[in-house]
């Protein structure tokens, strides 16, 4: 019957230790000990990772944007990541450039996850990388990213022209010669201003900072600045005050 035996996994998770010995019809022999898992069957890891952007042949640590579910809540032990088009290796594992243009990717453990880094291409660019985690039982699918190669960031220009003021006299940014111009070689749009002065003297409002002197500086929205405001000192004054812009 032991030639013919069966074993039924339990109703539930379980592990259990069971011990098995033989009877030679004189003396039994020593137990020997087998350990005997029932588990649900395994749900895969799923990795997160959010699309990338970096410098033409920049490095950028992108360990901190990868996270990993796991319904089971296994322990992910290692990973892999795969390069489909790029021009150069785009990975960096533990520093060095890797790698991963092969059918299964560049594999490595889970602790040198922090270490994980893209490099930008030669030239700008677009391209699809992808990554994917091992929950100590199987490898979860692949999971696509887009990596973007830009031209290096060019830092935005502005310029402001403001008229001699009346005391007490507002003027509202766009009239009576209270004027700015912004320029971005790359073409991105404004984030933020910031007005910057070495002392109180002038002041300034907006909708959603009120009335507010620049000493020291103050940083600005985009909606906001269009509404600013500017405010003739209480005497006379001749007062420099600093702009400047921010573009992402």
């Amino acid at each position: 019957d032991f030639n013919k035996l069966w074993l039924l996994g339990y109703t539930g998770n379980l592990t259990q230790t069971i011990e098995f010995r033989a009877y030679d019809g004189t003396d039994w022999s020593s137990w020997t000990s087998v350990t005997i898992k029932t588990g649900a069957p395994n749900k895969l890891p799923v990795v997160n990772i959010t699309n990338q952007s970096v410098e033409v042949n920049a490095t950028k640590d992108i360990s901190g944007a990868v996270s990993v579910t796991d319904s089971d809540g296994d322990t992910i032990t290692k990973y892999k990541v795969k390069d489909t088009t790029g021009s150069v290796n785009n990975f960096v594992v533990n520093g060095s450039q890797v790698d991963a243009t092969g059918t299964n990717g560049y594999e490595f453990t889970a602790s040198a996850l922090s270490t994980l880094s893209v490099k930008g291409d030669a030239s700008e660019g677009t391209q699809t990388l992808q990554i994917a985690a091992y929950d100590g039982t199987a490898w979860g699918d692949w999971t696509d990213f887009t990596l973007k190669t830009a031209a290096p960031n060019t830092a935005p220009t502005l310029s402001v022209n403001v008229p001699t003021l009346g005391i007490g006299q507002w003027v509202e940014l766009g009239t009576s010669g209270f004027t700015f111009t912004y320029s971005d070689a790359n073409g991105d749009a404004a984030t933020k201003y910031e007005i910057k002065a070495s002392a109180d003297g002038h002041k300034f409002w907006t909708p959603a900072y009120g009335t507010f002197t620049a000493n020291g500086g103050k940083e600005i929205q985009v909606r906001d600045f269009n509404k600013l405001w500017l405010l003739g000192y209480t005497g006379n004054l001749t007062q420099t005050i600093q702009f400047r812009a921010y573009d992402g």
